[in-house]
C-alpha cells in the first residue's frame, strides 16, 4: 500500500460587501469624497458670510427687507445634507475597503442619526423661514407707507 495523504485548503477572503472592490472603484470613492468636501466648505462660507439681518441706516432703522436671509438659511440646510452625504460615503470606504469595525460603526451610528434629525431639521427649517417671511412682509408694508420699522 501507498500511504498517500492528501491535505488541500481553499483560501477564502471575505469581505463586508461581499465582492472585492478594484483600485478604480476606491478611487472614484476619494474623487466624490474630496469634491463633497469642497462642496460643504463653499456651502458653509456662503452660510457663514450672508448677511441675516435687514438693512438698516447709520440710526438703525430698516431701509428695505433683504431675501438673502433665505438662501442663507437654505445653504445652512444644503450643508447639513452634504454633511450627511459625506457620513454615507465615508461609512461605504470604512466598510468596503478599511474593514474596520469600529470606524464602520462610528459612520454608520452619526449617519443614522443624522437621517433621523433631517425631517424635523427640515420641517423647523421651513418653519423658521415662514415665519421670517410674514414678519418681512409686514416690515414691506410698513415701508412701503412711509413708516419708519427698527
Amino acid at each position: 500500500g501507498t500511504d498517500v495523504i492528501k491535505n488541500f485548503a481553499y483560501y477564502l477572503e471575505v469581505t463586508p460587501t461581499g465582492t472585492r472592490l478594484s483600485t478604480a472603484q476606491g478611487i472614484v470613492y476619494v474623487i466624490v469624497l474630496i469634491a463633497s468636501v469642497f462642496i460643504l466648505l463653499l456651502s458653509l462660507y456662503g452660510a457663514l458670510k450672508i448677511p441675516w439681518e435687514n438693512p438698516r441706516d447709520e440710526y438703525g432703522w430698516t431701509v428695505q427687507v433683504s431675501d438673502l436671509k433665505y438662501v442663507k438659511l437654505f445653504l445652512w440646510f444644503a450643508s447639513y445634507l452634504i454633511l450627511l452625504w459625506m457620513m454615507f460615503i465615508a461609512r461605504n470606504i470604512s466598510q468596503s475597503f478599511l474593514y474596520m469595525d469600529f470606524a464602520g460603526g462610528l459612520f454608520s451610528i452619526v449617519f443614522n442619526f443624522m437621517i433621523a434629525f433631517t425631517l424635523p431639521l427640515f420641517l423647523g427649517s421651513l418653519l423658521f423661514g415662514l415665519i421670517y417671511k410674514i414678519n418681512d412682509v409686514k416690515i414691506q408694508k410698513a415701508l412701503q407707507r412711509g413708516l419708519p420699522v427698527k
